[in-house]
């Protein structure tokens, strides 16, 4: 997936620094391959706290 098809909030906390610890670059990717478009559902996938 594309950085573009992201929740903009997950980029902002990607390119500052604040995500999950146990989101490691590799993990991210691997996740990547089936997140869904839908930003709540990336948000759980992800372990992003939901708004």
């Amino acid at each position: 997936m594309r950085l573009t098809y992201l929740a903009p909030d997950i980029v902002r906390a990607l390119l500052s620094g604040r995500y999950p610890p146990e989101l490691t670059p590799t993990r991210l990717v691997s996740l990547c391959k089936d997140l869904p478009h839908d930003w709540q559902l990336q948000r759980a996938v992800l372990e992003f706290e939901t708004r």
